[in-house]
């Protein structure tokens, strides 16, 4: 039996290709268009959409449906990412729609078409390209600062970047950001000092993510007709962060055996 998801998605796939004609969207509004709903809900750490929230969000709608397969192993380099930032190729209809479904469940395709078209078809001044810090809002203003207030006085020990790390602190502290920046200074709790030698960093995570993404990568490469020869340091080099693994290569063992 398809979950509501699936039929959504299907219902909207078949509309979208028995349409007549489509207006043509441009990449500037395209890439307008996404960013403006990472603004809506919230999900973006301080000027930067949240990919992992994103990413964590669409695991959650899709993770035991038939399309689970269609979303990336991990959000680092994936076409989730390349979606929420500036448009440089093109989507397959259904990644699009996995996106629509989260996000834009009760807008139809015609709702959604326009709100594409009613960006710019290029950015023409700096006050387009800001226009994210400018969205109108519907939260009350009041509420959020009870809730950061509340969320200061829980966790009295910990300093604000410590709080932007809590469950809503980020998207809180994003939000009175871009609306209520200078309320937002003055309560907010000084920088706390931290002791750098009590990190520890997971390697065994470290380690695993690193597979995801390389068999990701050896996937893709493998199927093109003409592909550069792949090496360990090659393969490294296409990670996120490949200096930081060459220097810890004795803590990521699957990663030196892939």
């Amino acid at each position: 039996m398809l979950s509501k998801q699936e039929e959504k998605l299907i219902d909207r796939f078949y509309t979208l290709l028995n349409l007549k004609t489509i207006k043509p969207c441009s990449s500037y509004q395209w890439t307008m268009f996404y960013k403006k709903i990472a603004v809506d809900l919230n999900m973006m750490n301080g000027n930067y959409v949240d990919h992992k929230a994103i990413y964590d969000r669409l695991i959650k709608d899709w993770e035991n449906t038939c399309f689970r397969k269609y979303l990336p192993k991990s959000y680092h380099n994936s076409w989730l990412v390349d979606i929420f930032r500036k448009h440089r190729k093109s989507f397959h209809p259904i990644r699009h729609i996995m996106v629509w479904n989260s996000f834009l469940f009760d807008k139809s395709l015609e709702e959604i078409f326009t709100m594409v078209n009613a960006f710019p078809t290029k950015s023409s001044n700096k006050k387009d390209r800001k226009f994210v810090a400018l969205q109108k809002t519907n939260k009350n203003i009041s509420e959020q600062r009870c809730a950061w207030l509340d969320l200061c006085n829980t966790n009295i020990e910990l300093g604000i970047k410590c709080l932007r790390n809590t469950d809503n602190g980020g998207s809180l502290y994003a939000w009175l950001y871009r609306h209520d920046r200078d309320w937002l200074k003055k309560n907010s709790p000084d920088a706390k000092r931290i002791n750098l030698n009590r990190y520890k960093r997971d390697y065994k995570a470290w380690d695993e993510e690193n597979i995801l993404l390389l068999q990701e990568y050896i996937t893709e490469i493998t199927t093109l007709k003409k592909r550069p020869r792949i090496s360990k340091t090659y393969l490294i080099k296409k990670l996120p962060t490949p200096n930081s693994v060459e220097k810890h290569l004795t803590d990521l063992p699957r990663t030196v055996s892939v």
